[in-house]
């Protein structure tokens, strides 16, 4: 039997011009990297990641880790957008 494997790039390692977007739930969200934060208001947190703007929509949301180039958002989470072109 002969199988291809895809080369995936090691933990450590990035996709260039790429960002990773977690969700845990209707509660929390990890953005992988995070250049600036461009709205923060209960209702609403913009955030201007690689090539776009990832703006989260919801109740109570804050800012509860901002470490180097990661964030995460908490809070009730209604709704996510990816905006490109920022």
């Amino acid at each position: 039997m002969n199988l291809k494997f895809m080369k995936l790039p090691k933990d450590n390692e990035r996709i260039k011009d790429a960002f990773s977007l977690s969700v845990f739930g209707e509660h929390e969200v990890s953005l992988v990297p995070c250049k600036k934060v461009l709205t923060y208001e209960d209702n609403l947190v913009r955030v201007e990641t690689v090539g776009c703007v990832v703006a989260v929509s919801g109740a109570s949301l804050s800012l509860k880790a901002y470490h180097e180039d990661t964030m995460r958002i908490t809070g009730r989470i209604d709704s996510l957008s990816i905006e490109r072109g920022a």
